[in-house]
């Protein structure tokens, strides 16, 4: 077997990362390096020291204080608070999803210069429109999809989801 690229080696770690999460739906983690070592990883989750089964999991409901979107830390927000540094200056962060704009916010405010993500599951247009703005005027950071900077077969990393359910 081949040794896998330091590209993959981080996006496996994030996507092992994700593991953790108790989300049933959406299971999302996150890794930040600097020069090939490893600062922090995090995953989507309620915030630290909840009492286990206070809130939800579920996505939908007449209230919304009763799903799980108001409770819920995201994997990159999570990283980013548990780094071993507060000095995330010209990081990398590898998500398993691409980051929503208040993670997006946040990742560049930390002055990490670049987000590489392996999944866009938003659909909502005007989410999308809101990040590509955000994106298109920073300075010093980029973002890009895994399978496109790495010039990977799609789908390449895609049978963790098999350790979902185990």
């Amino acid at each position: 077997m081949d040794r896998i690229t330091w590209h993959e080696y981080f996006m496996r770690v994030a996507l092992l990362t994700s593991l953790r999460s108790e989300d049933t739906h959406t299971k999302v983690g996150s890794c930040i390096i600097r020069d090939k070592k490893i600062l922090g990883t995090g995953y989507n989750g309620f915030p630290a020291g909840t009492i286990n089964g206070a809130f939800t999991w579920e996505k939908a409901s007449e209230k919304v204080e009763e799903t799980k979107y108001p409770y819920v830390i995201h994997a990159e927000i999570n990283n980013i608070f548990n780094c071993n540094t507060f000095n995330l200056k010209d990081s990398i962060i590898y998500c398993t999803h691409k980051p929503c704009a208040d993670c997006l916010k946040t990742i560049i405010l930390a002055r990490i210069k670049m987000c590489i993500y392996l999944n866009d599951y938003s659909k909502n247009e005007s989410h999308k429109k809101i990040t590509e703005k955000l994106i298109n005027n920073v300075d010093n950071f980029s973002i890009h999809n895994y399978y496109d900077l790495t010039n990977t077969k799609k789908g390449y990393l895609d049978h963790y989801e098999r350790f979902k359910n185990e």
